[in-house]
């Protein structure tokens, strides 16, 4: 396959984000420059993971154990806390922005936000196992990630809530897309 070839799901990837980055701002009530920001901040954030998650990487094969269970040649890790290095620990941060971001756009329970990170864990993991099928951009899929996104969720998540708490709250009510939506519905019940 050819090397461009390989990039085909990171510019799919990032043309849908670009559309919803659009709709995002079209879908502001209050389009002041700060909730202007949080969402193009978001975009911006969502392209750094796109590249992290979604670009082919020439060597990722090379330093996989042998004893992972590989769907054709494509490495699997379904033991969770198999193989902890630093990558472990740099998924968590990876993730953290994205509870942060979670916070600002809908308040959740804490159930939820466990639910939604867990499910981000398994659609990026998903997608890169149907890319690598499709495209081979060589990653390999780990459960370990599953695991350390949802955590950066809730982590991001709980971090801003308790922000919200702060002396700071006023600052982070700047931000909130949230908080227009709320706004919002408390006009519809009048």
């Amino acid at each position: 396959m050819a090397e461009i070839e390989r990039w085909v799901p990171f510019v799919l990837n990032m043309t849908g984000l670009a559309v919803a980055i659009k709709v995002g701002i079209s879908r502001l009530t209050e389009k002041n420059v700060w909730k202007i920001l949080t969402v193009v901040s978001l975009g911006m954030y969502l392209l750094v993971v796109g590249y992290l998650v979604f670009s082919p990487t020439p060597d990722s094969y090379r330093a996989v154990p042998a004893s992972l269970f590989r769907f054709g040649s494509i490495p699997i890790n379904l033991v969770p806390f198999r193989y902890i290095d630093t990558g472990f620990f740099l998924n968590i941060l990876m993730t953290v922005p994205l509870g942060g971001y979670l916070f600002l756009i809908k308040h959740l329970k804490f159930k939820q936000v466990l639910l939604f990170g867990v499910g981000v864990g398994t659609a990026i993991e998903f997608s890169q196992l149907v890319y690598d099928l499709l495209f081979q951009i060589s990653r390999w899929i780990d459960i370990n990630d599953v695991i350390t996104n949802a955590l950066g969720v809730v982590v991001g998540y709980v971090l801003v809530s308790l922000l919200k708490k702060s002396a700071i709250k006023n600052i982070v009510q700047l931000f909130e897309y949230s908080s227009q939506t709320k706004r919002l519905k408390e006009k519809r019940h009048r």
